[in-house]
Order: C-alpha cells, then structure tokens, then sequence
C-alpha cells in the first residue's frame, strides 16, 4: 500500500517536471492537473454549504474554469426563497462593485479606440468637472478615477437610501463629486470610493455618444456574448433573476427590494451590473486570453488594465490595484478588500503548492447580493461566487478563499469555518456594541425642546441635499432624507439638541440598509441654535472622515411658516393636496379617480392640453405634454403626473417652481424618473398657485 502510493507520488512528479520543461508532457500533465483541481473543488461542496448556512445565504451560483474551460459549476439553495426555487448559471445577481471591472474595460476600449488616453484631463472631456480642491480640477486625469488615487470622502451616505432607492439623480453626479471634501492628498495613496467609478461612468457616454449601458452592449458584452449581463435591468426577465435577501437575528430571510443603481442613475457604472455565472466566466476567460494574444480578442488594453498601478498596502509581496481589480502575490490573504476584514482579527492566508502566484480579483456587496469574481493567469484559471443576501460579513469572499486554495493547491489549507465562525458573531454584535457606544457617550440628565422647534427643511446647498424634520402626534419627531417618504426614521432624543435614528440591527436590515459597523455619527442629528436660542441649522455626520461641523444644512426660512412643509390643503371641497418641497420640484399629491386611459387631459388655468402617459423603464408612468409644446405667460407653471404601476391608483402631480416663487416651464423631465415620488391622484380640473399651497379649484 505504501509503495503504491509512493509510485502515485512520484508519477505526479514526474508530470509536473515534464509540464514545465518538455512540451511532449503537455496534454498529459494538463488533464492530470484538470482532474485533481476538479476532484479538489468537487471535495469542497460539503464546507460550501456550511458557510452558506453560518453566514446566512439563502442562493449561490459558483463556477470555475481552467486553460478556458469551464471544468466546476454548482448552485446551491434558492434564488426565490418564497418558491422554493433553485438557481442556475444563468440566474442573474447584483454583482455589485464587479462592476467597477466592466467600467474600467469599457474606458480600455475607448483608448484603443483613440477616444481617450489614460492620460486624459477629466476637466477637457466634462467641462462641469469642479471640485472644491482645485489641483483636483485641474489636474485629475482617467488614470486618476480608476485607481482610486484622488483623494476625495467617500460620502456614500449622500446617494444611499433604505428601500434600495437612490438619494441623487444621474444629473447629480458632476456637481455632487464636486462637493466632496478632500479627506487625503490627491494621488497620494489609494482610497477606495464609488464616486469616481460613477464619474468614470459620465466619461464613457461623453466620450461615446452612447448611453453606459449602449456603449458596453456594443463593445464589451456583444463581442464576447454575454446575453445575460446587462446594466439596464429591465431587460432580464425578473424570473431569471436571484430575489434579494437579508438575514435576520434569528436566521431567517427577509426579502428586499431590488437594489436601483443601474444604467440612467447615479452609481450605475460603480455597482449597476446584473450578470450570471457563465457570464463572467466568459468574460474573465477573454480577459486572460487578451492578456496573451490581445490582437486575437475584441478587448484592448488589457495589460494596462490589468497592471498594478498603485499600492494598497504596505507588502514585500505585491498588494497592488490595478483599473478595476485588485492584484495579490501570494502567499497572502485576499479576502481583505471586503468587508471581512471588520470582523474577523486576522484574515486567513494563502499558500500556493507550485508557481501559481497571482491572483486578480474584485469583491461586489448590495444591499441583498455579495460576489466575488477572481483570476489567477499563471495557470490560466478563474472563479466567480455570487449570493443573493446580505448575511454574516462577506461568504462569497470566503468561499473565493478556499476554491484558490484547491486551484492553487496548498499544502496549508487554512480551517475556514473557524474565520466564518468569527466574522458572523462579530457582525451580529456589532449593532449591541455601537448602542453600548452611544449609551456610554450620552450626556445624562439632559432635555429637549418641544417638537415645533426643530420641524423644518434643512437644506445643503453644498452638495445639493435636503433633510426634512417632520412632527409626529404623539409630540415625538422624525427625520425625512431628501423628504422623502420612504427614507423616514423615528428620531429619539440622545441629549440636549442632539437625536439619533438608530434602530435595532433587523430593522435596519428590513429596509435595505447595510448593517457594517458604521461610524456612531451617521445616526446622529444635531440642532444648532442661533443668537437668539433659535434652532436655525443641523449637523448630519454621516461621513466619519469629516468634522460633524463641516456637515450643516441651514433651515429654510419662508414668509409662508408652513412653506416647504409636507401639509395638508382642503382644495375644492373634495380633495386634499399635501405639498411637499423638494428643491426646484414642488411635488403635490392629490387623492382622485384616476382613468387608466392612455390619454388624459388637464385644464391648466382653463386652458386645455393634451398629455400622453409613456412608460419608463424603472417601471413608472409618466404624463408629459403632447400638444401646446410651450406653456403662456398666464399658465405660469407646468405639469407632470407619475403613475406607479405598482399601485395603480395613484398618480403623482409634480409642478416646477423656482425658489422666487415663480414658476419654470419645462417641456419634460429626465427620464427615468426616480421610482421613490410618492403617490396621489389625478382630476381634471383647473389648478392656481394659493398660499404656498397648490389648490385645485
């Protein structure tokens, strides 16, 4: 027996050394290795399942291909928890940041194309590009966004909604990017952020002449037939997609909403991509190739993007990025450019058997999804994990960890479970700890003014964000982000003017927010008074790399006290409008009888238009003008009515005014609308501007 297995031994030896040195040896030795790394990952099934099960994943696609061969596929669970049904390959996941990966390829393509150059000034091609420290205006370049090397706050909080809505619109973007404080000096050392990949993102359809998700059909997902990878969701069948899930205290699976960054929003080109596991399997594979005989491959650039261009840590072994992926020289962890690395002390790390040393790779997280796509090109190897929840810390980036160690072979396989193990008790103690953070922060013995003296919109000009403070009947307050329905928190008082909205970990979770151990200062709002003991402005901390006092938005002051204030107006006896004020946009909600028709006429000041109802592509129906292209200076204002196909009574009447109290005329609004306006009615009748209050008579 032990001869036998000596000869064994030997035999693979000797294969190997006939791989490297004659190429006689080549197809023997490349099955052999195809065979063991397979019955490697085929081994692995069992422990999959029971990080799935500690680290709370309800669905999992997984694929690996070796020399362009797609040689494991496995999927686990369920992407419809509710029917109880499977995924596949070509089930369809939020693969999150791994967009970044596609954005970087699509900007590679344009400079093969000789639309840009990596060296390219962001201020020639978007001449809005400003920022408020101006050697970043003038001086940051393409090479600049993708490495994340500018220096700038993160500040996701100011896009990031619960219910997977979007605070900003796609129009916000430039001016947006242009607000965010320095937090580092530009070029200096990598920092991470979305913000950069979104601008990335304004510079394919500038320089293009296309939309994000147009230009990557034509140049990247086309050529190499990816059918099911898409930015613009509405074009996979909702069937074919994994549903979204977090996990709750007690294990069970909640269902979210379908996270919104996609083609036309603000962060569509960072985190906007839906795609399965063939599919990126396809697309890493034509990466690899194109890394060694690009002018056989539709992708350019390839090298250079897939070169290191700054460091990430401080490493003798490499720990670089590259444009859109993270390089590790093993041996080394890769499972620390995640979220992981908050809950766990140590990462585990990885010790390859032979020369396989190299390992390219990018994480992806959304509010219901986690996936982790990686290549090794030494021997010609790829992997991609994708889940359909937001659980205990980050599994597909720990199951990424062992399929590299059996492709790598390590003769130290590291004990997972005991890394999952620790990261999912972390993360569920984090929220208990940050309460017992607050608690031993707070100032005793403290009270609080009625609620009349903080109710108001507060507004940031710098960037464009409103925060509305809203009034409860029970004498308690709440706050509106962006005065949004679906963005209110109950607000508690934590001591003297200061509130806070954190609430326990599983509802955060139920409403689609990220439950990673956040700077205490994101749930704080705090009062500020002025002279006269008035409250007059409020500090929202919600980026921890910012001073709280460099965090204001200043209260809007009226004639009207009630103007910019969700109310409620008697109009005509029969209906009631609430008003709400959300910047330019002066959104009015009237309960009525909608008609469902195609058609809908409106009397504006007794004149009559005609306005068609066109659907867009997040799923709402917007009424925009049809006949009269221009409004007369006795009709003073405009209208556009939303309805929500999911409740169908409802219409939205959005009527634009300036903060002069005059009204603008605009032909339409962009489309896609944002999906969060809240509902009303519609009826035909004329409308008049009354006592900051829009009154149908």
């Amino acid at each position: 027996m032990n001869l036998r297995i000596a000869t064994s031994k030997l035999q693979k030896l000797l294969c190997d050394l006939l791989y490297r040195n004659n190429h006689k040896g080549y197809s023997m030795t490349e099955g052999t290795m195809r065979s063991d790394i397979t019955e490697r990952l085929v081994a692995l099934g069992p422990l999959i399942n029971e990080i799935c099960t500690i680290a709370g994943v309800p669905g999992l696609s997984l694929g690996v291909s070796y020399k362009g061969e797609t040689i494991h596929r496995v999927n686990y669970g369920y992407k419809d928890v509710e029917k109880q049904q499977p995924p596949d390959s070509d089930t369809a996941y939020g693969i999150g940041s791994i967009t970044k990966c596609f954005t970087a390829t699509a900007i590679s393509q344009l400079i093969g194309d000789n639309k840009l150059e990596f060296s390219t000034s962001i201020k020639d091609i978007l001449p809005d590009f400003e920022s408020s420290d101006a050697t970043v205006t003038q001086q940051t370049t393409v090479i600049d966004l993708l490495t994340h090397r500018v220096g700038l706050a993160k500040s996701n909080n100011w896009w990031y909604g619960a219910e997977g809505d979007l605070l900003l619109g796609k129009n916000q973007t430039i001016s947006t990017f242009g607000n965010l404080k320095p937090t580092g000096s530009f070029r200096a050392q990598f920092d991470y952020s979305n913000w950069y990949y979104t601008v990335a993102g304004e510079l394919i359809e500038k320089s293009s002449g296309l939309s994000y998700e147009d230009y990557l059909q034509k140049s990247i997902f086309g050529p190499l037939e990816l059918t099911r990878t898409t930015a613009a969701h509405d074009c996979i069948s909702s069937d074919s997609i994994a549903k979204p899930y977090t996990v709750l205290d007690d294990g069970s699976f909640h269902l979210l909403p379908r996270p919104q960054a996609q083609d036309g929003t603000i962060m569509g080109p960072a985190q906007g991509i839906l795609s399965t596991v063939n599919d990126l399997l396809k697309y890493s594979n034509s990466l690899l190739q194109a890394l060694s005989d690009e002018k056989a491959s539709p992708l350019k650039n390839v090298k250079s993007q897939l070169s290191g261009h700054i460091f990430t840590s401080k490493s003798i072994l490499e720990s670089s990025y590259a444009l859109g992926f993270f390089r590790h020289q093993l041996p080394s962890a890769i499972t620390g450019t995640g979220i992981n690395g908050a809950f766990v002390k140590n990462l585990p790390v990885i010790t390859p058997r032979g020369d396989a040393r190299l390992v390219i790779s990018h994480p992806g997280s959304l509010a219901g999804y986690t996936s982790f796509l990686a290549f090794l090109p030494e021997i010609d190897s790829s992997l991609v994990v994708l889940t359909n929840s937001i659980g205990w810390a980050d599994p597909s980036a720990w199951i990424g960890h062992i399929i590299v160690e059996a492709l790598v072979d390590t003769p130290n396989p590291v004990d997972i479970l005991k890394y999952v193990k620790e990261a999912a008790e972390n993360h569920k103690n984090s929220y208990p700890k940050l309460q017992k953070t607050f608690d031993e922060a707070r100032s005793n013995d403290t009270t609080s003014s009625p609620a009349e003296a903080y109710v108001g919109i507060y507004r940031s000009e710098k960037p464009e964000f409103l925060v509305e403070i809203r009034a409860k009947t029970d004498g308690t307050i709440q706050v509106a982000f962006q005065g949004l329905d679906s963005q209110v928190w109950d607000l508690t008082h934590y001591e003297n003017d200061t509130f806070h909205w954190l609430s326990s970990r599983d509802e955060q979770a139920k409403r689609a927010r990220f439950t990673y151990p956040f700077s205490p200062g994101l749930f704080k709002i705090i009062f500020n008074r002025n002279s006269e003991g008035h409250v007059d402005s409020l500090c929202w901390p919600q980026d921890a790399s910012i001073p709280a006092d460099e965090q204001c938005f200043s209260k809007v002051e009226m004639a009207d006290g009630n103007y910019g204030v969700q109310k409620i107006v008697q109009a005509g006896g029969a209906f009631y409008i609430s008003s709400t004020r959300n910047f330019n946009d002066y959104v009015s909600i009237a309960p009525g009888e909608p008609d469902g028709t195609p058609y809908k006429n409106v009397t504006l000041t007794a004149t009559p238009s005609t306005w068609t109802v066109d659907q867009e592509p997040n799923g709402l129906w917007t009424i925009i003008q049809k006949e009269s292209d221009y409004i007369t200076r006795e009709m003073d204002h405009s209208l556009v009515a939303i309805q929500d196909l999911e409740n169908r009574d409802t219409y939205t009447w959005i009527i634009e005014q300036t903060f002069d109290d005059s009204f603008v005329y605009e032909p339409s609004l962009p489309a896609p609308l944002p999906k969060y306006y809240p509902g009303g009615g519609g009826c035909d009748c004329p409308i008049r501007y009354h006592d900051c209050g829009l009154v149908f008579g």
